[in-house]
Formats: C-alpha cells, sequence, structure tokens
C-alpha cells in the first residue's frame, strides 16, 4: 500500500518536482550484412492503448481506475521506445532471420505486428505489461497470434522502480516472442 501512496503523492506532486523517464532498451541490435536466403522479419511499430499515448506514466489506483502522472512523464513517445526495445532484442535473438525496421516486400518477407494494451504500475505492487502480437506474411495474412500477460512485482516504491521494473518485463516478453516467431518462419 506504501507504494500507492507514493506513486499517487507523485501524481499530484509541485510543478517543480518533475521528471522525464525513458525505458531500457535493451541489447544492441544485432549488425552484420544480411543472410542470404533467410527470411526476412519486420518489426511494425507497436501500437499502444490510447490512454497510454498521453506522455504521463500510467498507474492503476484501483481494479477501474488509472491516473496519469502529470509530473512523471515519458522523455519520447512510449510507442516508439517499445518498438526499438522490441527490434533490438529480435535482432539479437533472431540470429538465422534478417530481422529490420519498417515493411519488406517478397517471398521471405514477413511482420511482427504487437499491439500493447497495459504497461502500468498497480495498486497492488506490480508493473503490468500486455498485449498481443501477430505475424504475418507480405500479403497479411495471419500465421501466427499470441497474446502476453505479465505482472513484475515491484521492490520499492517510486517512479525510477516502475519504469525499471516495466523495462524488464517488456524485454522478457521480446525475448518469449523469439522461440515461436523463428518456429513459424523455420516452416516457411
Amino acid at each position: 500500500m506504501l507504494f500507492t501512496t507514493g506513486l499517487v503523492a507523485g501524481c499530484a506532486s509541485a510543478p517543480g518536482d518533475s521528471a522525464l523517464f525513458v525505458l531500457d532498451d535493451g541489447p544492441e541490435p544485432a549488425s552484420g550484412a544480411p543472410i542470404p536466403g533467410a527470411p526476412t522479419l519486420s518489426v511494425d511499430p507497436v501500437v499502444i492503448a490510447d490512454y497510454l499515448n498521453q506522455g504521463g506514466i500510467v498507474f492503476q489506483t484501483a481494479p477501474y481506475k488509472v491516473v496519469i502522472a502529470n509530473n512523471n512523464r515519458w522523455a519520447a513517445p512510449l510507442a516508439g521506445q517499445l518498438t526499438d526495445t522490441l527490434y533490438n532484442v529480435l535482432s539479437r535473438r533472431l540470429r538465422q532471420i534478417n530481422v529490420q525496421r519498417g515493411r519488406a516486400r517478397g517471398d521471405t518477407a514477413f511482420a511482427l505486428v504487437t499491439r500493447v494494451e497495459k504497461f502500468y504500475g498497480s495498486h497492488d505492487g506490480q508493473a503490468h505489461v500486455a498485449g498481443v502480437w501477430q505475424l504475418v506474411d507480405d500479403q497479411g495474412t495471419p500465421l501466427r497470434r499470441e497474446n502476453f500477460d505479465q505482472a513484475i512485482a515491484l521492490d520499492q516504491d517510486g517512479y525510477g522502480e516502475l519504469v525499471a521494473k516495466l523495462s524488464e518485463g517488456w524485454q522478457s516478453i521480446a525475448a518469449d516472442m523469439s522461440p515461436p516467431i523463428a518456429a513459424s518462419l523455420s516452416q516457411r
């Protein structure tokens, strides 16, 4: 309960107490020349729920109520930060696939479409990250679709801790995507 009080108090703090936060964008993306004959995976920009796109860090104060921090905000658009991390993690983990940003075309081109519905701290003392990802071929035909939902315990109060746990959760989800994506593309 202390965590809830600390974060909610931070939402209403004095104007001089504002802070900007960035996600840990994970490992450096893989470098090197494209692999001839390997499939290409385009990481589409991550889409986020409207309430997450307000600039402030979101905190759930009750089962059906969220608040958006006025003074604790994302330093860059959240969707872009999520996309950067997703690309970095997948380019490192999918070494036999040409991972790129933006849409590719061709018989061996596939796209990853991701939507994040939850990305916030909660009164239950956890950071919540949830949504859905879908792998599609170059014609937009769905090949695989999976939901993700993760809760990460917060060890201490504060927005810095919340952002660290949200980063950790998002990197874990991105890492968990790589085996089913690799399996789906190896069957093509």
